[in-house]
């Protein structure tokens, strides 16, 4: 086995992590440091990348040649990787020893992503997460063998793959196969909203395309924060998202479009490096299923209304933010931002700081609006496990309508 230290190996590029399933849809330049600091290996044909019974740091991504999987040496190998396939992830995951060998069939280049490299990206990426997911389960559903080709596991991971790497949000696939159900499933009062970013481009233009991928993250997020469990949202194109409300009327929708723009519009742009850039705004449209209505002349009836300006003067006139809001907002944000305080004590001083009875989602989208910080749960999870020990105290009290109060 050589190392880049021990000979001078061509120093690794992207573009050879162009069909890595462990990688597939996450942005190769945001990790590159990472990529570019993990050991390039390359092994002449036979030599053994993985003994069985040992200890093992590395998944080792293979970028060309071809690996082959051993129970035992002396047996036929039980499956072939390509490139683009990993190994060494289970020894990885679980801290056991390895329970087959991996030999080189051909001359191979791979690159090793140590241990602490590999738990590094699962933490602050879920979209590798995701992906070793998918792929190992695929693997111990055949046992060790691995019982799909990688042409078939692309095939089988592209059918799996429902989420948009860069929002969270379910993709276009998602939408494209469950729209036409929701609304078989729905009666007249079925809505469909559009969202856009406005003057997206320029915000890339200005502030680089890096903050514009995060300024559609925070409004996605944004936009999850405010739904209730019937209500979803798909990413429809590169600046546009689809929410789905079924059991309301445009009346309605109206309303939570006004609400959604109001706090996308005070929602900070804020990397994983706490650098913050401006917000960005939105544009939305509205469109109410009718009896005639196909998926295609309900999406293009929201495109319409997306377009209209008078429509879209209507959302702005609407769009009427009490002072008294921002100014318990601010005070909210004094109390909880930048304090060691539970979830608990901060869904009592949003009910404290307002001073009305509130639901649980107009708790969860206050503190979304100030940056608190949720982790990597859902805003609504959080709230409601927090009302549920509040409740227990007896602080709160839950009354009719489903809203919230203070005793």
């Amino acid at each position: 086995m050589t190392t880049e230290s021990e000979r001078e190996i061509q120093p690794l590029n992207l573009g050879e992590l162009e069909n890595s399933l462990l990688l597939k849809d996450v942005d190769l330049h945001s990790i590159q440091g990472l990529l570019k600091a993990s050991p390039l290996l390359e092994l002449d044909r036979l030599e053994l990348l993985i003994r069985a019974e040992k200890s093992n740091r590395f998944i080792y991504l293979l970028l060309a040649g071809q690996l082959r999987i051993h129970i035992k040496l002396t047996h036929d190998p039980i499956a072939l990787i390509e490139p683009g396939e990993f190994v060494g992830e289970i020894s990885v995951l679980d801290g056991q020893e390895t329970t087959a060998y991996v030999v080189a069939n051909t001359d191979c280049r791979l690159l090793a992503l140590e241990d602490q490299a590999v738990w590094s990206l699962i933490q602050t990426c879920p979209t590798v997460a995701r992906n070793l997911l998918f792929v190992v389960s695929k693997r111990l559903r055949g046992g060790t063998s691995l019982l799909l080709s990688g042409p078939q596991l692309q095939r089988e991971y592209t059918d799996f793959t429902v989420i948009d790497a860069l929002t969270g949000t379910y993709n276009r696939s998602w939408l494209d196969k469950m729209l036409p159900r929701e609304m078989e499933a729905s009666d007249r009062n079925f809505t469909l909203l559009m969202v856009q970013i406005d003057d997206f481009e320029t915000y890339n233009q200005h502030h680089g395309y890096t903050a514009g991928g995060y300024a559609l993250y925070t409004v996605a997020r944004t936009i999850r924060a405010r739904l209730e469990p019937d209500e979803t949202v798909a990413r429809y194109g590169e600046d546009q998202l689809i929410v789905l409300l079924p059991g309301t009327t445009a009346e309605a929708a109206l309303k939570i479009a006004t609400h959604l723009r109001h706090l996308v519009t005070i929602s900070d742009i804020v990397t994983l490096e706490k650098e913050v850039f401006p917000p960005v705004s939105i544009s939305a449209g509205v469109a109410q299923m009718s009896r005639e209505d196909s998926p295609a002349t309900l999406i293009a009836a929201a495109e319409n209304s997306l377009s209209d300006r008078v429509f879209q003067d209507l959302v702005k006139r609407m769009e009427m933010e009490p002072a008294v809001r921002a100014e318990k907002r601010h005070e909210l944000t004094e109390k909880v931002v930048d304090s060691e305080i539970d979830h608990e004590v901060a869904v009592l001083e949003v009910l404290t700081t307002f001073n009305k009875p509130m639901s649980m989602g107009k708790i969860a989208n206050e503190l979304v609006a100030v940056h608190w910080d949720f982790g990597t749960h859902h805003p609504r999870i959080i709230v409601h496990e927090a009302l549920k020990k509040i409740l227990a105290e007896g602080t709160v009290e839950q009354i009719s309508g489903g809203d919230y109060r203070l005793v």
